[in-house]
């Protein structure tokens, strides 16, 4: 009797074990698929912000091209600069915030270098802005620095959601659409 007894303690001990351990590996997967989520998540924010810094940049710059085009141009025509000039630091200031944690969090390099060229194309627009107002910068040169702006935003973007796994290919080619609508409507 102690002997089947036996047998099934030792087999109800033996299925707690094997429970308890793939109850370890659930956990486990469960936190890796939590952690991913939650850096989804940001890039997604940050791929939206990217997008609104684009879009206001990309009035900004026919407006600064209208500006530089026109004689003299009307007053309100420069505080419609100033304005959308302002709506899209607003969207890079919290873009930039979003991908400066993302780098340093991941360590990727190609995350990095992108975010630097993004922030070079990006002083390069503000430092040109002035020049604008003054009508100091001939207006190709003024497309071609905010255009480059623009770029390197697309860029930092396409690059935030490349995928480390096959798994994550999906979501990738999402991002690349929702990139190239942008993009569309970008030079609508």
């Amino acid at each position: 009797m102690k002997s089947l007894q036996a047998r099934i303690t030792g087999m109800v001990a033996l299925m707690l074990l094997v429970s308890l351990i793939l109850v370890g590996f659930l956990t486990s997967e469960s936190l890796e698929l939590r952690e991913l989520a939650t850096r989804y998540g940001e890039m997604n924010k940050l791929a939206g912000h990217l997008n609104a810094a684009a879009g206001w940049q990309a009035i900004e710059r026919g407006v600064g091209g209208t500006a530089l085009n026109s004689e003299k141009p009307p007053q309100e025509l420069l505080s419609r600069f100033d304005e959308v000039g302002g709506k899209g630091d607003a969207e890079v200031a919290l873009a930039l915030s979003i991908a400066e944690k993302a780098a340093s969090d991941s360590g990727e390099a190609n995350l990095r270098a992108k975010l630097e060229a993004f922030k070079s194309a990006y002083s390069e627009l503000k430092a040109v802005r002035e020049s604008v107002k003054r009508k100091g910068i001939a207006p190709k040169d003024w497309v071609a620095k905010s255009t480059a702006n623009i770029d390197a935003e697309f860029a930092l973007r396409n690059v935030a959601f490349a995928p480390a796994e096959s798994s994550e290919r999906v979501l990738y080619y999402n991002a690349v659409l929702r990139a190239n609508v942008a993009t569309l409507a970008e030079y609508a």
